[in-house]
């Protein structure tokens, strides 16, 4: 199986229109359809719906895409990582996913990385939170911000941004400055 001929059936599926996925591909479209039906010879399965146009995925077809993004996430990772250790430092790009009232946090804690790795660029999108689940399922975003008592998403791995404070020593309080509460 070629990279190549998965990167075409992803984009297929997203565009759901041959002309324009191969436009995408910066392919012809006999080109683009080639390469897919020797996917689908390779795999032994159809995996497109087809008339005299792009009509839908077959059940195997939306499995393979749910595969086909994961494995080319997958990919553009290790080629990024490949380049970035002969780099000294990753390149590429890093895309968040965060909720509009977390947007001022996400500096805080991009900042480290920007200064790790500063050949690699971070793409910031404001989202809801049922987008960023979205996104992560379909590869779309690297990761995301949001609060997860409301809105709890699946299938992920959470980490707290920063420890909350949930109580001050006596001492430490007597030394804050005065002002409103």
């Amino acid at each position: 199986m070629l990279i190549r001929h998965l990167k075409f059936f992803v984009t297929l599926a997203e565009e759901q229109h041959f002309g324009r996925a191969a436009e995408r591909c910066n392919v012809t479209q006999p080109t683009l359809s080639h390469a897919i039906r020797k996917l689908e010879d390779e795999l032994n399965l159809g995996l497109i719906v087809r008339g005299h146009r792009f009509l839908a995925l077959t059940p195997e077809g939306e499995k393979v895409l749910h595969w086909g993004r994961q494995i080319l996430a997958d990919y553009d990772s290790l080629h990024d990582d490949l380049t970035g250790r002969d780099s000294g430092g990753l390149t590429g790009r890093l895309r968040l996913g965060i909720i509009p009232a977390a947007m001022p946090a996400a500096s805080i804690l991009t900042e480290a990385f920007v200064a790790r790795h500063p050949r690699a660029e971070i793409e910031l999108r404001s989202m809801s939170s049922r987008s960023i689940q979205k996104g992560l399922d379909n590869f779309e975003i690297d990761g995301g911000m949001t609060y997860l008592d409301n809105e709890p998403l699946q299938h992920v791995r959470c980490f707290p941004p920063y420890p909350s404070i949930t109580s001050l020593p006596a001492a430490a309080a007597t030394s804050l400055p005065d002002g409103p509460a």
